[in-house]
């Protein structure tokens, strides 16, 4: 008897725990829930830790790399209700609504080609398109970090709006005489895209191009702006002439072309809705 009292009360402790553990587990992931009815959840919104350096520019931090933190730059803003994105040259955060353009400026020494075939300088279709929303993930550690899952997505088709070139990086005279189109049918949208010629003059170097084609300064103004660690790194923009040749920021600051099987370094830019 006294055996058959003790599995009964055992039974009943263990019953009672499962019982509460489970009216925590309700609570703790805030269901709604009715008899009868659907079962609701809303997830929290993404908390994005935006940070401010001492020098005054905005951050995020998102990633690792050698075990330490992965921090990218607020370079450039699209305000709530706008079509076009500037330089952000605010000293307060920016404002709910509005969308922040942010690249890499932690050095992660990560090379890759532009194309491993000297075939094609198509972004859509290229290599390092598919290495930065692929294997770069892992290389990072973004999988699972919550500011990389709160990117908003661009298309590709947007990344071909603006990713014309003519040869200005040594005078003032710009016509955007190559507006690619998508050569390949796409319709996707990817988290991490390197910049064009066109927003690394405006975004990072901060000169502007006017309604006539005409850039502000020689980029000769902005070379320091454009200098990441004197390593070159790679653009999505290619040359209009050569179907081999893509353009990269070169370790003195200034645009030039090079064959698409080079590996030069990889510095993505990212969406982030605020």
């Amino acid at each position: 008897m006294t055996k058959t009292l003790k599995i009964l009360s055992t039974i009943s402790f263990i019953a009672m725990a499962i019982v509460l553990t489970f009216v925590g587990v309700w609570a703790l992931t805030d269901l709604d829930f009715t008899v009868g009815g659907d079962i609701t959840y809303t997830a929290p919104e993404p908390q994005i830790n935006l940070q401010q350096d001492p020098s005054g520019y905005f951050y995020v931090e998102m990633g690792t790399y050698n075990e330490e933190a992965v921090r990218w730059r607020l370079v450039g803003i699209k305000e709530s209700g706008g079509s076009e994105t500037t330089k952000f040259t605010g000293t307060t955060a920016p404002s709910a609504g509005s969308v922040g353009t942010f690249i890499l400026e932690t050095y992660t020494i990560i090379p890759h080609a532009f194309n491993e075939t000297e075939s094609s300088n198509e972004y859509a279709t290229s290599d390092i398109r598919t290495y930065l929303n692929g294997d770069y993930i892992t290389a990072l550690n973004l999988a699972n970090d919550t500011t990389y899952n709160a990117i908003a997505e661009r298309s590709v088709a947007d990344m071909y709006t603006d990713i014309g070139w003519n040869w200005y990086q040594r005078n003032s005279s710009y016509a955007e005489n190559a507006v690619y189109s998508i050569t390949t049918t796409n319709t996707e949208s990817d988290k991490l895209w390197l910049m064009s010629v066109a927003e690394i003059y405006t975004l990072v170097g901060g000169g502007t191009i006017g309604a006539d084609g005409t850039i502000s300064d020689d980029w000769s103004t902005y070379y320091d702006n454009l200098i990441w660690n004197e390593f070159p790194y790679w653009l999505r923009s290619p040359d209009p002439t050569y179907s081999n040749l893509a353009f990269y920021i070169h370790p003195e600051g200034n645009c030039y072309y090079n064959i698409v099987t080079d590996t030069w370094a990889v510095r993505p830019a990212f969406n982030l809705e605020f």
